[in-house]
């Protein structure tokens, strides 16, 4: 089992059951990219977690006091080669179940998550992907705890040999079951706006990385039929970086090279390398 922390405390891994997260669903959640024993985009992270903790529950976080368990945690578990890092912050423990807490003090869980390797070789070859509906609600634009029909979806995947799925509502591509998404047509790279969904910190460098190459870019709606006419697609995430889809299952089906994912892709890893260099010292 891999250490967890829980409110700053390594030798403690579990909480009650009448935690509100567990009773309740009130809990929200980040995963972040560990590079050389040091955390990607730390403060966007934090400022995410904060922001969506308040919307869900109202109550502000001590950021500076996550940060210290975070940087702690990550100096204990050395030996262990943390790749990726999961934070969920609960609205804590009562004494009762009661649907209105008298006071809320929050629980920080951290420990380590399972994370893919990521080797460019097997990317380039692609992967392959099922389209499920989205009858999620409106808090998924929040990285809450609320996962369920996420994964279920990677399961009906798994079941019938795919490795994602990718949601869609009213005819309209959304995101996959734990990334965002991409589609390159005409050499014009699109991804759905991000109303009802997560804006992942990975989709947003990539915007501004696309700017930078030169590579038009749009923001706007994706009819699942504009399927047929694209060159590339691709999911991003703080794991999965950007992972190229060759095939989504009756919809698209392209082994072809995908140039501006691989433009795209060595430029986000000359990032990572670049940002986790410049911050040494930081953390």
């Amino acid at each position: 089992m891999v250490p967890v922390s829980i409110n700053g405390d390594i030798n403690q891994n579990s909480i009650p059951v009448t935690d509100r997260g567990f009773l309740f669903g009130e809990s929200v959640y980040e995963v972040m990219l560990i590079h050389n024993n040091k955390p990607f985009h730390l403060e966007a992270h934090l400022a995410r977690l904060e922001k969506n903790f308040y919307t869900l529950c109202q109550h502000r976080l001590d950021i500076m006091q996550i940060k210290n368990w975070i940087i702690a945690y990550l100096q204990d578990v050395q030996m262990y080669n943390c790749q990726t890092l999961y934070i969920q912050i609960t609205s804590g423990n009562m004494s009762m179940r009661n649907h209105l807490p008298n006071l809320i003090n929050p629980t920080c869980i951290l420990h380590q998550t399972y994370s893919e390797p990521i080797k460019f070789e097997a990317y380039k070859k692609g992967f392959r992907a099922i389209t499920i509906p989205d009858t999620r609600s409106s808090l998924s634009q929040l990285k809450t705890n609320h996962l369920a029909l996420n994964t279920n979806g990677l399961r009906l995947a798994a079941k019938s040999g795919y490795d994602d799925a990718i949601f869609v509502k009213h005819g309209y591509l959304t995101e996959a079951a734990s990334s965002n998404l991409f589609i390159v047509n005409k050499n014009i790279l699109i991804t759905p706006p991000t109303d009802g969904i997560v804006n992942g910190l990975t989709r947003q460098e990539i915007i501004k990385l696309a700017k930078k190459a030169a590579i038009p870019c749009q923001v706007r709606p994706i009819h699942s039929n504009e399927l047929q006419f694209a060159s590339e697609v691709f999911l991003s995430s703080s794991v999965k970086l950007l992972k190229p889809i060759s095939e989504i299952q009756s919809l698209y089906h392209n082994p072809a090279p995908a140039p501006i994912w691989e433009k795209l892709f060595n430029l986000y890893i000359d990032l990572i390398h670049d940002y986790t260099i410049d911050n040494a010292t930081t953390y």
